[in-house]
């Protein structure tokens, strides 16, 4: 299993624009849990269910449902329907890197 360090390394290669890399950094970081969606009484927590970071309503999967149906995400994930037109699930976490989404 490549590290997120890895991967980062491997796009530097394909001589990407700044802004593609920046946006792949961002992806890795969510997928490797090193960004936190919930938390508890404003604490970080990994309690079942937590409170959303952006509208504070609680859930079981928090990070799923911020990524996914987050008001708060709205224009971060319009332009991902380009390529999940039937909208986002738990699949969104485990794209492979060649995919054109990721």
């Amino acid at each position: 299993m490549k590290t997120a360090s890895t991967h980062l390394k491997d796009r530097l290669g394909l001589n990407l624009p700044w802004n593609v890399l920046l946006s792949q950094r961002a992806v890795i970081q969510v997928r490797r849990d090193y960004v936190v969606f919930g938390h508890v009484n404003g604490k970080k927590s990994k309690a079942r269910v937590q409170e959303c970071i952006l509208c504070q309503k609680r859930y079981s999967n928090v990070k799923l449902r911020t990524v996914n149906a987050c008001a708060g995400l709205l224009d971060v994930r319009r332009p991902c329907f380009v390529y999940f037109p039937q909208g986002l699930d738990s699949t969104i976490f485990d794209i492979h890197p060649s995919h054109p989404g990721y």
